[in-house]
């Protein structure tokens, strides 16, 4: 059998473990990983509170286009008005401008307080027309 080899001070150089740069390396390379999955899930969390506060708006504007297209012709005015949703305020701006006697055209702009750009909705509404007489 041969003699493993030895180092000047007499010690075996094959030892088994690891070394201080082996796990340095693997505390670098976990690191590495979990603050990537942290960004990741932190984008992910704010992408979700993005889309969640377009549906809210959505809702604020259809509610309110909802109103004015099953509201008499006569009464569809604009003005300003605040709803919530989900502990959120948004602001509601409606706007309605005349494009003939019949017919009126609607937009709606819903605001929020967190800085992200108004939402905008438009749609016409036409007074209706009476039912012709039965013969």
């Amino acid at each position: 059998m041969t003699k493993p080899a030895t180092n000047r001070r007499g010690t075996d150089r094959g030892q088994a473990g690891f070394g201080l740069i082996e796990v340095m390396a693997a505390v670098v390379v976990t690191t590495v990983g979990v603050l990537a999955a942290a960004s990741g899930s932190l984008a992910i969390y704010a992408e979700a509170n993005r889309s969640r506060e377009d549906t809210d708006r959505a809702l604020a504007a259809r509610s309110t286009l909802e109103r004015s297209a099953h509201a008499p012709f006569a009464s569809v005015l604009g003005g300003q008005g605040t709803t919530f949703f989900a502990a959120r305020r948004y602001v509601v701006t409606q706007v309605v401008g005349s494009l003939g006697p019949r017919l009126k055209s609607v937009q709606v702009t819903v605001a929020s307080s967190t800085g992200q750009a108004p939402s905008i909705f438009e749609t016409r509404v036409a007074a209706s027309r009476p039912l012709p007489v039965a013969p």
